[in-house]
């Protein structure tokens, strides 16, 4: 977190159930704020397509979820992707 500030990029977290998304979101914020710098942007990773998380990420105010596609058979992706795109439309503003 604090190489994405110093660096004044992005921070890219990997987000799972034990990561209190709020807390980070204030350190952040605080060494963002130390620094002399407005808060970087950031996009959360999740490894699995959780709905819960993407919405404790979207209260936080994080605005961009990325999530892993394990290599898989057509029948498979098609519809976790069509997950995707509803999931994508209910957080998109």
């Amino acid at each position: 977190m604090a190489r994405a500030v110093e660096y004044r990029d992005e921070w890219f977290p990997v987000v799972t159930t034990r990561l209190d998304v709020r807390q980070a979101l204030r350190q952040l914020d605080a060494l963002c704020s130390a620094a002399g710098r407005s808060t970087i942007p950031i996009t959360a990773f999740l490894w699995e397509l959780d709905e819960d998380l993407i919405e404790r990420c979207a209260e936080a105010g994080i605005g961009r979820c990325v999530v892993y596609l394990y290599p898989e058979r057509q029948d498979v992706v098609a519809p976790f992707l069509e997950k995707c795109a509803r999931l994508a439309e209910r957080f998109r503003d």
